[in-house]
C-alpha cells in the first residue's frame, strides 16, 4: 500500500512538470494587445535575470522569447514582443497563435506561469445565396479533451442564445472541439450584431461582437471643399493587415458606369486622378487635392462589407471685377447625382457677423440660387477686408461651409481704371482753362504773337502746358 502511495506521489509530481501549474489565466480578443506579469521583486529594477519562455502545447520544444529585456530577434513577432522593466511581456496585436503558456524564469529558480488564450471570431464571403458563414474560435494551451461541449454560445444583439434553425440564421454544425460556426441567411434589415461567447464553469470568460453589414448596403456621407484632402475609411477588421481582397470603385452618376480604382494597395493608372490617390496599409483611401470632379459614389468591397462613401465637395471662386466695380462669388456643390439637385435654399451667404444675405445691401447683393449655385455680389469695398462665409445645409443641418475674404486686390483693376480717367480729366480740363486765359488776354491787349503775326494752335498750348 505505501510502494502504491509513493508511486502515485512520484506520477504526479512528474505529471506536474506538463499539464498546467498554478498560474495566471489570460483571455483576449485577436487584435487587441496584452500584458503578461512577472511579479519579480518589487525592490529591483532590474530584469537581466530574468527568462520568458513559451510552449504552444504540451509535448512541444519550449521556445525562449527573452533573455532580460531583450527580445530574441529570429522570432517571426519579434517586432510585436516588448519587455518592461519589471519584467512584464506585451504582446501588441494578439494573434490567434499567440495562445498557450508563458513562463517568466528567474536564475534563482522561481517561475511564473501565464496561461493565455484567444477567441476570433471571422466571416466567409456571402454565397450565391447570401449565407454568411460567422466562424468563432478559441485557442489555448492543450488541453485532452479540446473545449467542453456548449462552451462556445452565439447570442443575438437581444441577449438570447441562438440554436438549431430560425428567421436569418441557421446553427446546424453547432461546435466542433473549440470551433463554432453560425451561418447567417441574407439580412433585408440593418446591420446585425452578433456575439460569440467562451464559458468555462458556467461562467464567461470572454466574449466577441461581430457586426454583419453589407448584405443589407450602408451608406456613409462625406464633405469636403476643394482643395483639401480627404481620407475614406476602411472596414477591414482590425485584425487584419490585408488589403489583398479590398476593392474600390467609383461612380461619378446614377447613370454612369462604376470603375475601379484599385485592387488591394495597387492603384489603376487608368482610373481618373489616379495620381491624386494611394491606399495605405490599414485599406483607406486617400484622395489629395480634391476637386468638384471627385464628387460622387466610392464603394468599399470586402468579403461581405459592400460600403457606398458618397463624397459632396463644396468650391468658391470669383470673377474679375468689372467696370461698376462689381466682383461675383461663385459657391458650387457638386455630389452623387440627386434627381430634383440641391434644395431650395440650401446654399446660403452669410457675413463676418454670421447674418444671412439676402437681397441688396450695402455693399453687396445676393443673387440667388440656381440648382446648387449661388451667387453673391459684392460692389466695390472701403476699408477692411470683408469676410463672407457660403454654407450648404441638409435637413435644415450645414453640412459644410468654405470662407471667402474679400480684399482690396479684387478691385485693382477698378482703381487703375478710375485713376487713370482722372488723369485725362484733369489735362483735359487744364487746356480748357489755359485757352480760356489767353482768349482774354488776346481781347484785352495785343501780345506779341499778334505783333508778329504768328498764331499758335491748341495743339501748341496744349504742349507747352505739359
Amino acid at each position: 500500500m505505501i510502494l502504491q502511495l509513493e508511486f502515485i506521489i512520484i506520477f504526479m509530481l512528474l505529471f506536474q512538470d506538463v499539464t498546467c501549474e498554478n498560474g495566471e489565466e489570460l483571455y483576449k480578443r485577436v487584435g487587441e494587445d496584452v500584458l503578461l506579469h512577472c511579479n519579480d521583486d518589487a525592490s529591483s529594477n532590474q530584469c537581466s535575470d530574468g527568462t520568458w519562455l513559451y510552449n504552444r502545447r504540451q509535448n512541444t520544444v519550449t521556445e525562449q522569447i527573452s533573455d532580460g529585456r531583450n527580445i530574441v530577434q529570429s522570432l517571426a513577432r519579434a517586432s510585436r514582443l516588448s519587455v518592461s522593466s519589471d519584467c512584464s511581456l506585451t504582446i501588441r496585436n494578439l494573434t490567434d497563435e499567440d495562445a498557450g503558456q508563458y513562463v517568466c524564469q528567474h536564475r534563482n529558480g522561481h517561475k511564473i506561469y501565464v496561461y493565455l488564450k484567444s477567441m476570433s471570431v471571422s466571416s466567409s464571403s456571402p454565397d450565391v445565396s447570401g449565407k454568411v458563414n460567422l466562424t468563432c474560435s478559441v485557442k489555448y494551451f492543450h488541453k485532452p479533451h479540446g473545449c467542453e461541449e456548449n462552451s462556445i454560445i452565439w447570442m443575438n444583439e437581444t441577449g438570447s442564445r441562438l440554436s438549431g434553425e430560425d428567421v436569418g440564421f441557421e446553427l446546424i454544425r453547432g461546435q466542433t472541439n473549440c470551433v463554432s460556426v453560425l451561418t447567417v441567411k441574407h439580412q433585408s434589415r440593418n446591420d446585425k450584431k452578433f456575439t460569440c461567447k467562451f464559458l468555462e464553469d458556467k461562467k464567461v470568460k470572454m466574449d466577441a461582437d461581430y457586426i454583419l453589414s453589407g448584405i443589407s448596403r450602408q451608406t456613409e456621407h462625406l464633405y469636403q471643399r476643394v482643395g483639401e484632402d480627404v481620407l475614406l475609411p476602411s472596414y477591414v477588421d482590425a485584425s487584419s493587415n490585408n488589403c489583398s481582397n479590398v476593392t474600390w470603385m467609383y461612380n461619378r452618376g446614377s447613370f454612369s458606369e462604376k470603375e475601379i480604382l484599385s485592387t488591394g494597395q495597387n492603384i489603376d493608372q487608368s482610373s481618373f486622378g489616379a495620381s491624386r490617390l494611394s491606399v495605405s496599409s490599414n485599406c483607406s483611401l486617400l484622395i489629395r487635392n480634391v476637386t468638384d470632379e471627385d464628387a460622387g459614389s466610392f464603394t468599399f468591397l470586402f468579403q461581405n462589407r459592400n460600403v457606398s462613401m458618397l463624397l459632396t465637395t463644396l468650391d468658391i471662386s470669383s470673377s474679375s471685377s468689372d467696370v461698376s466695380g462689381r466682383v461675383d462669388l461663385i459657391c458650387s456643390v457638386k455630389y452623387f447625382h440627386k434627381p430634383h439637385g440641391c434644395e431650395e435654399n440650401s446654399i446660403i451667404w452669410v457675413d463676418e457677423t454670421g447674418s444671412q444675405l439676402t437681397g441688396k445691401g450695402v455693399g453687396f447683393e445676393f443673387r440667388g440660387q440656381t440648382n446648387c449655385v449661388s451667387i453673391l455680389t459684392l460692389k466695390h469695398q472701403t476699408g477692411n477686408d470683408k469676410k463672407f462665409t457660403c454654407k450648404f445645409l441638409e435637413d435644415d443641418k450645414v453640412k459644410i461651409d468654405a470662407v471667402y475674404f474679400a480684399n482690396v486686390s479684387d478691385f485693382t483693376g477698378l482703381i487703375i481704371i478710375f485713376a487713370g480717367a482722372a488723369v485725362k480729366l484733369l489735362t483735359f480740363l487744364a487746356v480748357i482753362v489755359a485757352l480760356t486765359c489767353m482768349d482774354v488776354r488776346r481781347t484785352a491787349k495785343p501780345n506779341e504773337d499778334q505783333k508778329t503775326g504768328t498764331v499758335k494752335t491748341i495743339e501748341d498750348i496744349y504742349e507747352n502746358i505739359k
